[in-house]
């Protein structure tokens, strides 16, 4: 190895590459990493060099220095079993004794993990999902430290699945992919009202719980930045500002579902337009199974829906095209301003009304008027028709 310096990896990447590479066996850590730079070919040098030095480092530690096992409790709450990990976070899910038996989660941050970037950030993540009450969100519980400093927060447990799993399991028809999407813009906006972007919106932190009705759920606001200056009474947590300013430059997010300007590090571009880019990534893929730009970053006009979905094309053809290419626009100006503009627009199509996206033109409301007011249009033209006959009778009754 040289002493040249190993390129700095992005939070999304550096998560992949640990779950990929610690503690697991050399030949499937080797698969997994040529995998992930098969995905990223342009990060690929870099993920090379940082495994290696992992892989390095593990081999040559000793015991002593390795990865703790996993706590028996956090907090009086027993531990049950580890349901992920990242790069500065392990969430587990443990039960909950008293005041009430439950499931729940308990996300703590990593041993050696407390430093300049990563404290603030864990803070605020708990802070931001305390200030949040919203059933497309999960709930905090109560918050504490363990016996070594490391701060933990106790969580609703989400037993569920992505909510593009959730969906193609169930062969969900487009109206109820169109409801469940909904209830999730009505979280995110929630969250936009109280002044967070969450930034790293995609599936895999939206789960569907389980149940009578399905309820997507974002479970991790680990990447939320704060859209108004710090406040009194909702932006400090232990004495980190929520509103902890990103490095400039600094890639946060995961590449395919983030905007542009948050791919290029531009933090200061970073509004509620980024997570509407976000969504729209989300919807593309609900609808049709795939994202719009398979190779990650965005590339040039949106692709059309409907060119994706042969099956579907006539469903989405129109105003889903149209609602899907504005919320996916690479510049943030040409997208909808607010994401309860873009659940609007999905209200007004799915009421049979012209929508913002589509194009302005007299046939296309004609066409719109038709279809909300079919009975009485057939009613109308059927009344139409008959006095037209009966005119026409008339003049040959007249001319005999």
């Amino acid at each position: 190895m040289t002493d040249e310096p190993i390129p700095e990896l992005d939070d999304a990447l550096m998560d992949a590459l640990c779950d990929a590479v610690l503690g697991v066996p050399e030949p499937a850590a080797a698969a997994a990493l040529a995998a992930l730079c098969a995905a990223h070919p342009a990060a690929a040098p870099a993920l090379r060099r940082r495994a290696a030095s992992m892989l390095a480092a593990e081999r040559v530690l000793p015991a002593a220095f390795l990865p703790e096992p996993d706590p028996v409790t956090i907090g009086g709450h027993r531990v049950v079993r580890r349901l992920g990990s990242g790069a500065f976070g392990i969430v587990y899910l443990c039960e909950q004794a008293a005041p009430v038996r439950r499931a729940v989660a308990v996300k703590v941050l990593r041993p050696g993990a407390g430093d300049r970037n990563t404290l603030p950030r864990f803070a605020g993540e708990r802070q931001a999902l305390a200030r949040m009450s919203h059933p497309a969100i999960a709930q905090v519980h109560d918050a504490g430290a363990m016996p070594d400093g490391r701060p933990y927060f106790v969580m609703e447990f989400v037993d569920g699945v992505p909510i593009t799993e959730h969906c193609a399991r169930a062969g969900a028809s487009v109206d109820a992919r169109l409801d469940l999407f909904l209830q999730l813009c009505d979280g995110v906006q929630h969250a936009h009202q109280r002044g967070l972007i969450h930034r790293d919106l995609k599936p895999s932190n939206v789960l569907v719980a389980k149940g009578d009705r399905p309820q997507p759920k974002v479970i991790d606001f680990g990447l939320a930045k704060a859209l108004f200056a710090a406040t009194e009474d909702a932006a400090v947590s232990d004495g980190m500002p929520l509103g902890q300013p990103t490095e400039s430059g600094r890639v946060l997010g995961t590449p395919g579902y983030m905007s542009p300007e948050q791919a290029s590090g531009q933090v200061a571009d970073v509004d509620t337009r980024s997570d509407v880019f976000a969504l729209g990534v989300i919807l593309f893929e609900l609808l049709t199974g795939a994202r719009p730009w398979p190779a990650g970053a965005p590339g040039g006009e949106p692709p059309l829906a409907s060119t994706r979905a042969p099956t579907l094309a006539s469903v989405l053809r129109g105003d889903l095209d149209w609602i899907l290419r504005k919320s996916l626009q690479p510049e943030r100006e040409h997208r909808y301003a607010s994401v309860r503009e873009f659940a609007d627009d999905l209200h007004r199509h799915r009421r049979n009304e012209p929508v913002l996206a589509g194009p302005p033109s007299t046939s296309y409301r004609l066409r719109k008027f038709v279809r909300r007011h079919r009975l009485l249009v057939t009613a109308s033209a059927l009344v139409a028709a008959s006095g037209a006959l009966g005119l026409v009778g008339v003049l040959r009754y007249a001319d005999r």
